[in-house]
C-alpha cells in the first residue's frame, strides 16, 4: 500500500472508467470476439485474400507480405487462359450474331435486349416452361448497353488487384452470351388438330406479340388483297411478326423466328388464321345491314317479290350504285348513277374499320393504310355485300349463310377491282376526293372527332337573380 508522508496507509481509489485490462488480456479476447462475430458474406475475404496474397495471421506467426514470384507466374498463366477463352466465346457469339450485331475492330457495343431476357420483364415464362436467366451484370454497361473490350489477346502484365473469381463470373458470362441469343422453343400441340396451333399455348411473350402482329397483319391484308394467295400470305406474315418484335423491342424473339423452322411455321399459321376470321366478321356485317339499305323483308312483300328483286340487284352489279331508277314492273333498270357509292358501302367500312375492336383506320399503327380508303376496300365490302345478298336469293334469308370464303369469292373482289381502276384511270382527281372523302365521315363520326373541352362562350352563366342565400342550407360549423 502506498503511505502518506505521516505514515498513514493510502485508500485504493477505484477508476470511474472501464476497469483497465493487461495488453494480453484484451488481444485474446479481440481475437476471440472477431473469430465469433457474424460478418457479411460479401467481407468474409481480407484485404490480403482480395488482393491476391496470403492471409495475416493474428497469433503473431511469421507471415509474407506478398505472394511468391511463382505464384503471381501461375495465376498470371490462369488468368491469360481465362481470357482467351472469353475472348473465344465473344468470337463464337459473333460470328452466330452476324448481320444482326455491328462489329467494329475494337470495340463491339450490342443492346442489352440481345442479352437480357425479353420474357423476365413481365416476370414471363419462356416458351420452353422455364424462366430465362438474367443479364451477366459483369457485362451490363452503365448506359444500359453491352460493351465487350478488344478482341485482342492481352499482352501486357495481369494487374495483382484482378480476382479469380471476376474472372471466372466474366468467362461464364460470356459464354452465356454465346448460347442465349433466344430461348429455345418447345411445340405444344393441339391435341384435336396438331395442324392448327393454338394461341393459348404459346407462351405470355409470344402471344403478346402475336396480339400486335394480328392487328399488323389484318390491316394491311385487308388494305391490300384480303384474297391473296398463300406466298403473299405468308410474306405478309412474316413481315407483321417481325414488325411487331421490333415495335415491342423483342430482339431474341426476332431471332428465333428467324432461325426456328417450327416456331416460325405456328407462327405463320396462327396469322394466316386471321383471314377467314376477318372475312367474316365483314360478311356478318354486311348481312346485318341489309335490311337496313335494300327492299328486303315481309314489309316490301312476297318472298316472290323479293326474290325477283334481289335477282335484279345482283344482276349487272346494280346492288353498287347509289341510285336505280326501275320500270314499272320493277323487272328492269331505266337508269343508274353512283356506282360503289351505295350508303351500305361507308356502313360497313364505318363498323369494321372505325369503331370495331382493332379500330384499324384510326389507329396510329395502322391508319396509315386507309387514309384515303383504298379501292380495295372498297371493293372488298362490295364482294361482302353480294355474298350476304346470295341469302336472299329464295326471297327470304337463308338458314345457312353463304360461305365467304377466298376460293368462291376472289373472283368477285377480283372483277370489282378491275372495275374501279377503270374508274379511277378515267376520273382520278374525282375518285381521290370520293376516296378522302369517306374516310372523313366516317372519322367524324368517332369519339375521336368529338371535341371534349366545352366552349366557355356556351358555357351556362348564372345572373344576379338567381345567386341565392342559401337560406335552406343550414350550417353546421
Amino acid at each position: 500500500m502506498p503511505s502518506t508522508a505521516k505514515g498513514h496507509t493510502a485508500p485504493v481509489v477505484k477508476p470511474k472508467g472501464p476497469t483497465a485490462i493487461p495488453s494480453s488480456t484484451a488481444s485474446n479476447r479481440m481475437a476471440k470476439s472477431s473469430s465469433t462475430r457474424k460478418t457479411p458474406a460479401k467481407a468474409s475475404l481480407t484485404v490480403g485474400q482480395k488482393r491476391g496474397h496470403r492471409a495475416v495471421s493474428t497469433d503473431n506467426e511469421s507471415s509474407d507480405s506478398g505472394p511468391s514470384r511463382k505464384d503471381k507466374e501461375a495465376r498470371n498463366a490462369r488468368w491469360n487462359r481465362n481470357y482467351a477463352k472469353m475472348m473465344a466465346d465473344t468470337r463464337e457469339w459473333l460470328d452466330e450474331a452476324d448481320g444482326v450485331v455491328s462489329q467494329p475492330e475494337n470495340n463491339v457495343t450490342v443492346p442489352n435486349k440481345i442479352f437480357g431476357d425479353d420474357d423476365d420483364e413481365e416476370g414471363e415464362l419462356g416458351d420452353d416452361g422455364d424462366d430465362d436467366d438474367d443479364e451477366p451484370e459483369e457485362l451490363r454497361g452503365m448506359n444500359g448497353n453491352v460493351t465487350l473490350v478488344s478482341l485482342s489477346r492481352a499482352t501486357g502484365p495481369v494487374p495483382d488487384t484482378q480476382s479469380d473469381d471476376m474472372l471466372t463470373n466474366t468467362r461464364k458470362a460470356a459464354s452465356a452470351a454465346t448460347t442465349r441469343l433466344f430461348t429455345p422453343y418447345v411445340r405444344r400441340v393441339n391435341p384435336r388438330d396438331s395442324s392448327k396451333p393454338l394461341l393459348k399455348l404459346q407462351s405470355p411473350t409470344s402471344r403478346a406479340l402475336l396480339r400486335r402482329a394480328f392487328t399488323l397483319y389484318t390491316a394491311e391484308a385487308i388494305a391490300k388483297d384480303p384474297f391473296a394467295g398463300d406466298e403473299s400470305r405468308s410474306a405478309l406474315a412474316s413481315s407483321s411478326f417481325l414488325a411487331a418484335a421490333d415495335q415491342l423491342d423483342y430482339p431474341r424473339r426476332h431471332l428465333r423466328y428467324i432461325n426456328v423452322p417450327e416456331y416460325t411455321e405456328d407462327i405463320d399459321r396462327l396469322l394466316r388464321q386471321r383471314d377467314s376470321q376477318r372475312r367474316g366478321q365483314f360478311s356478318s356485317t354486311a348481312r346485318s345491314e341489309l335490311r337496313a339499305h335494300y327492299p328486303l323483308g315481309v314489309s316490301h312483300g312476297s318472298s316472290d317479290v323479293i326474290a325477283a328483286w334481289v335477282k335484279l340487284a345482283l344482276e349487272n352489279n346494280n346492288f353498287t350504285f347509289a341510285e336505280l331508277t326501275l320500270s314499272a314492273d320493277k323487272k328492269n333498270v331505266i337508269k343508274r348513277r353512283g356506282p360503289y357509292r351505295h350508303p351500305i358501302f361507308a356502313e360497313i367500312i364505318f363498323r369494321e374499320l372505325f369503331v370495331s375492336h382493332d379500330q384499324a383506320a384510326i389507329s396510329e399503327l395502322t391508319k396509315h393504310f386507309y387514309n384515303p380508303v383504298p379501292l380495295e376496300v372498297i371493293a372488298f365490302v362490295a364482294t361482302a355485300v353480294q355474298c350476304a345478298l346470295h341469302d336472299w336469293l329464295e326471297g327470304a334469308q337463308a338458314k345457312t349463310t353463304t360461305e365467304f370464303s377466298a376460293d368462291q369469292w376472289s373472283a368477285t373482289y377480283d372483277s370489282h377491282v378491275k372495275v374501279l381502276r377503270q374508274l379511277q384511270v378515267a376520273k382520278p382527281r374525282e375518285v381521290e376526293a370520293w376516296c378522302t372523302s369517306i374516310y372523313k365521315n366516317c372519322w367524324s363520326s368517332t369519339s375521336a372527332a368529338i371535341v371534349r373541352e366545352e366552349d366557355p362562350a356556351t358555357a351556362m352563366k348564372l345572373s344576379q337573380e338567381e345567386m341565392d342565400d342559401f337560406d335552406d342550407v343550414h350550417s353546421t360549423v
